[in-house]
């Protein structure tokens, strides 16, 4: 469960490292694993040409809920939870805006994410 001032950690190659959910896209008081936040950058990777990179402190972007301490049912009534709460971020017309998903993420949210990246490539 996410909910507003939730810190997030990003595990694509977007340049960010971290963010924190100030907004709910239709789920409403708080957030499951696939669902769409609003988030605010609070740290980044310092990147080598700065002017190139659209992800900077402070900036806002959209997110996928990808990984959340709280469990989550499948539908087959198993309960999964992980050690952190984790999130992609996308632009706004859906797409991811890192190219590289660094971890291992749930298989309901790989095919949400693989239907949006079919898209871009």
């Amino acid at each position: 469960m996410i909910k507003k001032e939730t810190l997030l950690e990003i595990i694509d190659n977007s340049g960010a490292t971290k963010a924190k959910c100030f907004g709910l896209y239709r789920c409403g008081d708080a957030g499951s694993i696939g669902d769409i936040i609003k988030v605010s950058i609070v740290k980044c990777k310092p990147a080598l040409n700065v002017k190139s990179s659209s992800v900077k402190k402070g900036s806002v972007h959209r997110a996928i809920i990808v990984k959340t301490k709280y469990r989550f049912a499948r539908k087959y009534g198993e309960y999964i939870s992980f050690d952190k709460n984790a999130a992609i971020l996308i632009n706004d017309k859906g797409e991811p805006i890192g190219t590289r998903i660094l971890q291992a993420v749930p298989r309901e949210v790989s095919q949400k994410i693989r239907s949006i990246a079919e898209g871009v490539c």
